[in-house]
């Protein structure tokens, strides 16, 4: 907010209020929390236990031995088939369910995709008069309804009401009560379709969707409104939505395709074969062809929950949450940029700084601006068929390469403060760190040098019990006349020279470097003769 006539600035005029409360109550991803003084709810959810409070600041982190486990979560996998009608438009003609009631957050969960821990349903209708591709006449319905009553089928026939449809599904949401909606691209299409459905047919318990009571559809979903416009910030509250297609791109990156038949061919080692939705209403002709929809509806909401597990979406995104300090669901969502913004707001905010607000850009014309600085070289491809072999150079890590060498990462670069220099020392070593390094290399000075006259003491006492008890090599050393104490001369010479010379060349080498910093002791190997002209000849014993 711009200033007045008795102010400046006012900061943080544009904060949510949802921001404010996680940065102001250091609430970091998911997580146990303390409610002081709650009071009864006013029916404004779903939720079998609603409770308010009038103060955030009674609401705190759980710490220390308070903190238990996370609890499992249900995870409820969803597929549909969909038909399109006349006006182009996606129709639920199917809707298959699976409903995992013991899912662990925090580590991987034992036996995931067993029987006795999974449930599922699914339900069609028929959508299209006799005769015509998509009915589904006496005799199929006769033949499901007996396989159903002697439980080899589980599939569920309504009536031709699209609406109908949609409100057992949204019951039986209401019912298992998920926390997690899974699919594969729900976002982009499963929610969209169910959404936009449910809004054309005046479905009355579409908030079931999510834990929220909304009586009013939200502004992306009302009628007449094109397909493709999302609000589910405002509609998933109290559920998370696990999309394993954007998951899959932040937690892989090495994959080029993301579609379900290539994720779960590589990670869940199962083929599938892809229906189309104008193939559809061909497979409504008998019972045994709406009982293979039936299976590949299933096997798509298999697939998206065994997928999940394989990748570990929810232990590794809880983790980068609880990094960040942002929201889980915009995690699951791909939202890497928030979660860097919401780990510095956490740390600015711990450290008393006031953050300026967001600037939004105004929506213009549409077209791409020109780029105000100059990026890299691109050379423009020469058109042409070439016979020959062609050679593709590029630098591996470039940029990772230059934030490294200019230090230019957000987490390291030091700015230039108010009456202060902008020096880098990122490259350089500190007084302590300096210190800390000569402390190493002093100690294993010091255990060289233990080691090098305990080895010269041992080596000298050798010789002389040798010399002495050996009579044939006593001979040569009669230019000494025979005398013991003339043979130890010359040896004690020796040691004084052993023991002594190596403490002035250590104290010469400590002196002349104080710091004990690497480049005072030569790593490549140095000629004998010059190392002679520094240190001195080298005792020939040893």
């Amino acid at each position: 907010m711009n200033g007045g006539k008795h102010f400046s600035k006012v900061f943080g005029a544009r904060t949510s209020v949802l921001e404010n409360f996680l940065l102001k109550r250091r609430i970091m991803g998911p997580c146990w929390i303390e409610i002081r003084e709650p009071q009864k709810g006013t029916n404004a959810s779903w939720c079998r236990v609603e409770a308010c409070v009038d103060d955030p600041k009674l609401v705190s982190v759980c710490s220390g031995s308070r903190k238990p486990d996370p609890p499992p979560v249900v995870v409820m996998s969803l597929d549909v088939k969909t038909r399109v009608n006349k006006q182009q438009q996606h129709e639920v003609v199917m809707v298959s369910a699976l409903i995992h009631k013991d899912v662990l957050t925090d580590k991987p969960t034992p036996n995931e995709m067993h029987r006795k821990n999974i449930a599922h349903f699914t339900v069609v209708r028929s959508f299209s008069n006799p005769g015509v591709p998509g009915h589904i006449n006496d005799a199929t319905r006769s033949e499901l309804q007996a396989k159903l009553r002697e439980g080899k089928s589980t599939l569920k026939i309504l009536g031709s009401s699209e609406r109908g449809l949609l409100q057992y599904v949204m019951t039986q949401m209401s019912v298992y009560d998920a926390d997690m909606i899974v699919g594969h691209n729900i976002n982009g299409h499963t929610m969209d379709v169910l959404m936009h459905r449910m809004s054309e047919n005046r479905v009355s318990n579409w908030s079931r969707i999510g834990r929220l009571n909304l009586s009013q559809f939200p502004k992306a979903y009302q009628r007449g409104r094109p397909a493709g416009g999302r609000n589910f910030d405002r509609l998933a509250i109290g559920r998370l939505v696990v999309d394993t297609y954007a998951t899959a791109k932040e937690l892989v990156r090495s994959e080029s395709v993301y579609t379900l038949k290539a994720l779960a061919k590589k990670y869940c080692k199962a083929e599938r074969l892809e229906i189309l939705p104008l193939d559809v209403p061909n497979y409504f002709s008998s019972a045994q062809s709406l009982l293979h929809l039936q299976h590949h509806t299933e096997n798509g909401a298999y697939l998206s929950m065994q997928l999940m597990f394989r990748l570990e979406m929810l232990p590794l995104t809880k983790i980068m949450t609880n990094i960040g300090g942002n929201l889980w669901a915009n995690t699951l969502a791909g939202g890497r940029a928030e979660r860097i913004e919401y780990l510095l707001l956490h740390e600015f905010h711990r450290r008393k700084y006031i953050v300026p607000d967001k600037v939004f850009k105004k929506k213009g014309s549409g077209k791409r601006e020109k780029s105000k600085y100059a990026g890299g070289l691109v050379l423009d491809p020469k058109k042409g068929l070439y016979d020959k072999y062609v050679l593709l150079l590029d630098f591996n890590s470039l940029y990772p390469s230059i934030i490294q060498e200019y230090n230019i990462c957000f987490t390291t670069v030091l700015r230039q403060l108010e009456g202060q220099a902008n020096v880098d020392n990122s490259m350089e070593s500190t007084t302590e760190e300096q210190k800390a390094a000569g402390g190493k290399i002093l100690l294993i000075l010091f255990s060289c040098y233990f080691f090098f006259c305990v080895l010269c003491f041992v080596c000298c006492v050798l010789c002389v019990l040798f010399i002495f008890w050996d009579d044939l090599f006593l001979s040569p050393c009669k230019i000494y006349d025979g005398s013991l104490s003339h043979l130890t001369s010359p040896l004690i010479i020796i040691c004084n020279f052993i023991f002594i010379f190596p403490k002035f060349l250590f104290i010469f080498q400590v002196t002349e470097c104080p710091t004990l910093s690497f480049p005072s002791f030569p790593i490549a190997p140095v000629p004998m003769d010059q190392m002679e002209r520094e240190t001195g000849p080298y005792c020939q014993l040893c």
